[in-house]
């Protein structure tokens, strides 16, 4: 199990790719005030469930709009201290985390 008190990130930037990132008024907010138009990173996905449709933009590769990769390939994040709820959270977005690598979903 990952603890969150001793959790460190390896930066591989998976769960930047993988993920579907739901962002919340709160969020776009945010990220409004590091000078970014919601034209650059919201879309609308319609086939979300509840009423909270906004996610932010992945390029064509899925990753995320925000997502760096230094010439190591460590991953970086252009508005961490910003960044969204969700993004704040991962991986302890559940209860006894086994790993933070992107995983499927199942019913």
């Amino acid at each position: 199990m990952l603890d969150p008190k001793t959790f460190i990130c390896s930066r591989c930037g998976e769960c930047c790719i993988k993920y579907i990132v739901k962002l919340s008024k709160a969020d776009i907010e945010k990220i409004k005030k590091k000078g970014y138009s919601e034209e650059d990173f919201v879309d609308i996905d319609k086939n979300l469930p509840g009423p909270t449709k906004f996610v932010l933009r992945k390029r064509d590769d899925y990753s995320c709009v925000f997502l760096v990769k230094n010439k190591e390939g460590i991953s970086s994040c252009k508005i961490y201290g910003s960044r969204p709820s969700v993004c704040i959270q991962y991986p302890f977005l559940k209860k006894n985390v086994e790993t933070c690598k992107p995983v499927a979903f199942s019913n």
